[in-house]
């Protein structure tokens, strides 16, 4: 290993830190503040009997939200600025996971020549599936 190749791969690390901390820092403040105005509590009891099922508060629709429209690292910001407990976390990111950035990828899934309807249906009933198994299993 030469000291290039250090350097290189501490500016690459650099590099890709900030280009995360771009995501997450400003979500994690977005929510943070909208914690505290009258539109959060709302939207947290409006879909609090829905996620109910997966064993997450209303407040995880931010998160779940985010992760699948926009990306995971969205999802993340929003997630630490919520109290969730682990099994919480755990059930929110498994489906964050399987049904992440879905606008980005049915593009992808469309240039494959992939079914795309039944890919993100697939994808969103499978993430449906986990949250509850988990929820049940945890």
């Amino acid at each position: 290993m030469t000291s290039d190749t250090i350097r290189r791969g501490f500016a690459n690390g650099l590099k890709t830190t900030w280009e995360l901390a771009e995501i997450i820092f400003p979500v994690y403040v977005i929510v943070t503040i909208l914690k505290y105005t009258p539109l959060f509590p709302y939207i947290s009891e409006l879909l609090t009997p829905v996620l109910k099922i997966f064993g997450l508060p209303g407040e995880a629709s931010i998160a779940l939200v985010l992760g699948a429209f926009v990306n995971v690292y969205a999802a993340i910001g929003a997630m630490t600025a919520l109290t969730l407990s682990v099994k919480e976390v755990t059930i929110l990111g498994t489906m964050v996971a399987i049904c992440h950035s879905l606008i980005n990828e049915t593009a992808v899934t469309k240039k494959v020549g992939a079914p795309i309807i039944s890919i993100v249906l697939m994808r969103i009933v499978f993430a449906a599936f986990m949250g509850i198994i988990l929820n049940v299993i945890m």
